[in-house]
């Protein structure tokens, strides 16, 4: 602690009053991190015209995640400290998350925005993708993946629709659900789950911004 405060110009003391210790300061980083990059991902999606598709939804949430050094690195495994950190919370830290991104696909299958002919484990398979992806970044062009991913969601995952606000309003829901999971008194307000076209602390209303 007594390093991280020098780093950052103020006393020991002085953080000792907002983090427990060392471990209080480096879950309140990775959450601050996580949060920005939930953000990004939404004001991206709703920007989209298509954005509420799956394949978009992957798209932006790795371009958000790569836009944030700290969280790319950890998500790669290219932060070891971190990662054994983040390996030695318990189960119940992550659990929630994993059950807003099952809720997430499940709505995504009930508003018509991917097939419903893929059976039950189609989260598994996504998870899968982003467990390649991170494992391989260090070695392949990530960009390329990506791209290669997507349409592969597209192609296969992916639903022929017009609309994708009800997608948009799924992802609206999946980023409040997590963003409930690490909360935080001074976070941007919440994404409404059913207006997709707010971005945080501005609502588009038939292109004016209110």
């Amino acid at each position: 602690m007594s390093d991280i405060a020098a780093g950052a110009g103020v006393s020991k003391g002085l953080l000792y009053l907002r983090f427990a210790d060392r471990e209080d300061l480096i879950r309140a980083l990775i959450d601050r991190e996580f949060r920005a990059t939930l953000i990004a991902t939404h004001a991206a999606i709703d920007s989209d015209v298509d954005g509420g598709l799956l394949s978009r939804a992957y798209v932006h949430t790795i371009s958000a995640l790569r836009s944030r050094p700290l969280l790319f690195r950890l998500y790669t495994g290219q932060a070891d400290d971190l990662a054994a950190f983040v390996r030695s919370q318990p189960p119940e830290r992550y659990a929630p998350r994993v059950a807003a991104g099952h809720r997430y696909v499940a709505a995504m299958k009930e508003s018509g925005m991917i097939r419903t002919d893929l059976g039950g484990r189609l989260g598994t398979v996504l998870s899968a993708f982003a467990i390649g992806v991170a494992a391989g970044a260090a070695n392949l062009d990530v960009d390329e993946v990506v791209a290669g991913l997507s349409l592969f969601i597209a192609a296969g995952i992916d639903a022929e629709v017009s609309d994708t606000t009800p997608g948009k309003e799924a992802f609206a829901t999946l980023v409040n659900d997590l963003l409930a999971c690490v909360p935080d008194p001074t976070a941007l307000d919440q994404v409404p789950a059913r207006q997709a076209t707010t971005v945080y602390g501005e609502t588009s209303i038939g292109g004016r911004t209110t």
